[in-house]
């Protein structure tokens, strides 16, 4: 049994050469495992390892048996990225999607979203920032009854029109409308997907009064217009096999850290990318250092996703040699390296 407290943290086990069950009459063997203090959040449990939030709020933990230390130890696991939990973590539950990857969730003080993948046995701890219009106060996630990857839920304050909201919104990597374009998952927040709709409006869009949104037409962005009266105009008008998903427009930016060169001190003097490439998996669209990423026509067409490596140089000149990729469109980008 672990325990946690304001100042420390302990295993209790079952006493005696037979490790008898804890309770009745049995007296427990406490150890002291930590010092840290633990904030009174409910950890989670992955595999033999509990994550928890320490006392101040700034620091994730795991307590689990270590290898190295042939016992029970804590590790931090935010030492390599202490700004992740700058405004420190907000009091509720943590959400744990052990599938597909495992990542845990929480919101912030000031409102945004922390996911950290955790793959412990891979040595893997990898954190980011999810942002909104608005800000996410909890979240949750609970399995799959279809067989995909688990549900992550989150409540998000939204001003809608001059007035505040709160929404319970869902991370769709799969929606069954979508089944038919090159992705299934939705890449706009606060989202809708409207089918069977005909002529130049869109209705059923209420719940974004007000806001400009994203709308993707059977697999291609087509405007970015302002929702009045609880609908949008289109150019062109649709007809009933036409699918929509219409939602909040976000970015997605990834920087790499400042590259060196083993043996060298380059600190400071000024440099550029000669070549550089960036391998994709099911994308479209995307910039480097804020380059367009082309594709050949015969790479990329109106309903497809590209997989494999694109040449973008970038042009910029400065001290660090950092590298931006962005995806300022509503499609998917998953980057696999830049070599």
């Amino acid at each position: 049994l672990l325990l946690g407290t304001g100042g420390s943290e302990h295993t209790a086990t079952g006493s005696g050469n037979t490790d008898q069950l804890i309770g009745g009459d049995t007296v427990p063997i406490f150890d002291r495992v930590a010092t840290n203090g633990c904030a009174p959040i409910q950890p989670i449990v992955s595999r033999q390892t509990a994550v928890y939030i320490d006392r101040s709020r700034l620091k994730v933990l795991a307590m689990g048996f270590q290898l190295d230390s042939d016992g029970q130890s804590d590790v931090e696991l935010t030492v390599a990225a202490n700004h992740i939990t700058e405004s420190g973590v907000r009091l509720g539950p943590l959400a744990f999607e052990k599938r597909v990857d495992p990542r845990l969730y929480f919101a912030r003080e000031d409102g945004e979203l922390v996911g950290m993948t955790y793959y412990p046995e891979q040595k893997v701890v990898g954190f980011s920032r999810r942002t909104t219009e608005g800000t996410f106060e909890c979240q949750a996630a609970i399995s799959n009854a279809t067989g995909f990857s688990d549900q992550v839920w989150t409540i998000a304050k939204r001003t809608i029109n001059g007035v505040e909201k709160r929404y319970v919104e869902l991370f769709e990597p799969y929606h069954e409308d979508l089944a038919d374009r090159g992705w299934t998952s939705c890449q706009t927040d606060c989202a809708i997907v409207l089918t069977g709709q005909v002529g130049t409006t869109l209705t059923g869009l209420d719940h974004l009064e007000g806001e400009p949104v994203d709308v993707i037409k059977n697999g291609s962005f087509i405007a970015q217009p302002t929702v009045s009266g609880g609908s949008i105009t289109l150019t062109d008008a649709a007809v009933t096999t036409d699918v929509f998903e219409v939602g909040l427009h976000y970015d997605s930016t990834a920087t790499t850290m400042q590259p060196s060169i083993p043996g060298q001190v380059i600190e400071g003097l000024p440099r550029t990318w000669d070549s550089c490439f960036v391998r994709l998996y099911q994308t479209r669209g995307g910039t480097l250092n804020g380059q367009t990423i082309t594709y050949a026509a015969s790479d990329l067409d109106t309903a497809s996703l590209f997989t494999g490596d694109r040449k973008v140089t970038p042009q910029t000149v400065d001290s660090s040699g950092k590298v931006t990729i962005a995806q300022t469109q509503p499609y998917p980008m998953t980057v696999l390296a830049l070599f």
